[in-house]
């Protein structure tokens, strides 16, 4: 301890100094009473203190001369003691007071620093060696310095780092700004700070605040070789029975020469943690591929790509997100004009695939119906459905060959079983597909009815006024139309295109004007027309096409011999079901959104660290009809068990649509869950770690540099010379404190030594 004048570190003590404080010396120091008595009371006081020591010289009382001199002395010496507790005496001092340096250390624990290049090769992490120098701090600094260590994250630091981004602003704004009495911040980073914030400016409140700033690098200033991928589902809930679609991209990055071509990539898909599918990916810098795998079983799971080989950063060689398997089968109603031989077959290909169940009314001549199947609907025997909201108890109605004059029966000359149909399009987002021959179209007189206001076809006379065009014919696929989900019969594009393009000749097919503007044309043929001047001419005309339509989605086949391409022996898959499975999966509106349920629709399945996932409940009565001003909640699950209560709210445009945003703020499973009048809807979704880090994994000296300079601090080169150079002797602070010296524990020490000593005496003495 440093001189401290005429007082020791002792006395300081025993006058009330906290014992924490350490003491480097006494500044100034001066007495003063509280509460001072008036100069009555003090001679009143004083008088009676020499009455008490005059006592002992009474000569009834037997004690040697030097003896009661020395009592008195000590009676007054207890009296003053009083007398100063009673005015409370106090020692107001101003010191220089000692402390440890207060340093905190900031550890990047982004994805990117878990990029193997800091030492050793590859055979040491970024993390792992800043790790390492944080030991070798820590026993530096000893117990003359706290050290307080803190993540980028702001999670408990790890053996390796985390999947989130780099926000090097807000990890310093914490450690040194916002925390009182920080000497020193030493930060160590790869300095590929993803935030981008002014960092320069950071340094600057630094420098104001007094605080040096230590930046240890690490990393290699040109990128390594490294490879990534990244992948998404198309739908991240399916049915059981459907293929989980995923698209997926492999990224390669190197300072040396790109990979080749010919370089085949071994991608795995894990499901649960369990391998369950692996395909080759074609090789170059950015190789796009699609992967297809059914699901065996129900559920909720979380699936990860897995790219194969070891690199330098192995944390992105995974990629994982979450898709729902829903058991839950596509409903469709098949509507038939007049059983023949092509209804038949339709009926036949739909019932037998495993993912619909199928109900087919048809018309029997002469009066009356026909159902098949476990009708969901009301009243069946009534034909075509007249209530909407038992309409829309289905996924997809299939129109094939009807007649309008069904729509007309009873007198209903508004046609409102028809409008019905278009409302389930238009509203309920049901699936409708329309095909036939001589009863659709423009052939059955629907040119002016509710119908045409949802076909991908205009029904016009431009090429004909015939409603028919005779003869056989192959069926002709546009080159961008063949790779349209619809004509997917294989993923391979080259062998899906020679299947189609082997499709048998048809015989007969619609006119129906030109493509909508809207649609897509998925199918045309060639027919042969008279010219102007009565010249044979060869026309394209529609054939087959979609068409999105408000909610829902529309399938229009201008043909009806398409049984032609069930009866193919030379294929083991006939291409009619092919074509039929792809229809009733892709017009089919996602399961599980059915009237009142709450669905939880997510606008990213896969979002990212860092992002705000935007999502969705859209609310409707059995009509279809949207639910406004509802009392919906939505409680989030993080990964670390926190939740976060929801109330979304519609907006006035757009009524019975809740959205709703969550921060994303670190990795792992997010677990969703919406609750409406005692209907409860569970999702989930997979944060995966900020691409964004992955995008450039060299390390910015620069940038810290720069960092460093605005701070007046220190961009590291040597960490053992560093080391080495560390100040890690006390700091001073000047202090003024108050001593209260009456209610000190020398005060009490005092008093009770003297009166202790006065009975010694006395008690030496023969007296009582």
């Amino acid at each position: 301890m440093a001189d401290l004048g005429p007082f020791s570190g002792l006395v300081l003590r025993l006058l009330g100094l906290p014992a924490a404080a350490r003491v480097d010396s006494v500044i100034s120091g001066a007495w003063e009473l509280a509460a001072p008595w008036a100069t009555a009371g003090l001679t009143v006081a004083a008088v009676g203190l020499l009455a008490l020591a005059a006592v002992n010289f009474l000569p009834a009382i037997n004690l040697r001369l030097r003896t009661r001199i020395l009592v008195a002395l000590i009676r007054l010496a207890a009296g003053a003691v009083l007398l100063v507790i009673a005015q409370r005496l106090e020692l107001n001092l101003r010191l220089r007071l000692e402390r440890p340096q207060n340093w905190v250390a900031v550890v990047d624990d982004s994805a990117s620093m878990r990029t193997r290049d800091a030492a050793n090769g590859n055979a040491q992490s970024r993390f792992q060696a800043a790790a390492a120098d944080l030991e070798r701090l820590r026993n530096r600094a000893g117990k003359r310095v706290e050290l307080l260590t803190r993540t980028v994250s702001g999670q408990p630091l790890g053996e390796e780092a985390g999947a989130g981004p780099t926000n090097l602003h807000h990890a310093l704004t914490e450690a040194a700004l916002r925390t009182h009495g920080v000497n020193r911040v030493v930060l160590l980073t790869d300095g590929r700070d993803t935030a981008n914030h002014d960092l320069a400016g950071l340094g600057q409140s630094l420098r104001a605040r007094g605080v040096h700033l230590d930046i240890l690098p690490y990393g290699g200033g040109a990128p390594p070789r490294d490879s990534a991928i990244v992948g998404q589902p198309e739908r991240a809930v399916i049915r059981l029975g459907e293929d989980l679609i995923v698209n997926g991209e492999i990224r390669q990055s190197a300072a040396g020469t790109a990979p080749a071509a010919e370089t085949r990539w071994q991608v795995s898909l894990e499901e649960d943690g369990r391998v369950v599918h692996q395909i080759e990916a074609d090789g170059g810098p950015r190789a796009a591929f699609r992967l297809a795998y059914k699901p065996p079983r129900g559920g909720p799971h979380t699936y990860t790509l897995v790219l194969a080989g070891d690199d330098t950063l192995a944390a992105n060689n995974r990629y994982t997100f979450r898709a729902a398997v829903v058991e839950e089968k596509i409903n469709v109603l098949l509507v038939e004009g007049y059983p023949g031989y092509e209804f038949k077959l339709m009926k036949y290909v739909l019932e037998t695939d495993p993912l619909v169940n199928l109900v087919a009314v048809s018309h029997i001549p002469g009066g009356g119906v026909y159902v098949q199947g476990n009708a969901i609907h009301a009243n069946p025997e009534e034909g075509v459905i007249s209530s909407q909201a038992e309409l829309f108890k289905y996924d997809i109605v299939v129109l094939r060959d009807v007649s309008r004059r069904y729509f007309l029966a009873g007198g209903d000359v508004s046609e409102s079983r028809l409008q019905a149909i278009v409302q389930f399009v238009v509203k309920r987002g049901g699936g409708l597909i329309v095909t036939g021959g001589q009863d659709v179209f423009r052939a059955g007189g629907y040119e002016d009815s509710a119908l045409m206001e949802v076909l991908p076809f205009d029904l016009g006379t431009h090429f004909s006024k015939e409603p028919q065009f005779d003869g056989l014919f192959f069926a002709n696929t546009p080159k961008a139309a063949a790779a349209h989900p619809l004509l997917r019969l294989f993923d391979d594009p080259d062998k899906n295109r020679d299947r189609l393009t082997s499709l048998r000749e048809l015989n007969g097919s619609n006119n129906v004007g030109r493509f909508r503007p809207l649609a897509t044309p998925l199918m045309t043929r060639f027919v042969k027309l008279k010219g102007a001047s009565g010249e044979p001419v060869e026309r394209e005309v529609p054939l087959m096409a979609y068409m999105a339509v408000g909610e829902g989605k529309v399938l229009a086949w201008a043909a009806d011999t398409l049984w032609r391409w069930q009866l193919q022996p030379e294929f083991d898959d006939p291409p009619l079901q092919g074509l039929l499975a792809n229809a009733v999966r892709y017009l089919a509106p996602p399961p599980q959104q059915r009237a009142g349920i709450p669905f939880v629709a997510l606008a990213d399945p896969s979002p990212q660290v860092g992002q705000e996932v935007l999502l969705s409940t859209v609310l409707k009565d059995k009509n279809f009809d949207p639910i406004a001003k509802a009392d919906l909640l939505v409680t989030v699950t993080r990964p670390d068990g926190r939740q976060e209560h929801i109330y979304p709210r519609d907006l006035p445009e757009a009524p019975g649509r809740y959205e709703y945003r969550v921060a994303v703020a670190m990795p792992g499973n997010h677990q969703v869950r919406a609750e409406y009048a005692g209907q409860v809807h569970e999702a989930a979704f997979y944060a995966e770690g900020a691409a964004s880090e992955f995008a450039d994994l060299s390390a910015n000296r620069a940038a810290m540099e720069e960092l460093a300079e605005a701070a007046g601090g220190t961009c590291v080169g040597s960490v053992d010379d560093w080391l080495r150079t560390l100040d890690t002797s006390p700091s001073t602070y000047e202090l003024a404190h108050n001593l209260q010296a009456w209610n000190s524990p020398l005060a009490l020490l005092l008093f009770f030594a003297l009166v202790c000593l006065d009975c010694y005496l006395r008690k030496r003495q023969g007296l009582p």
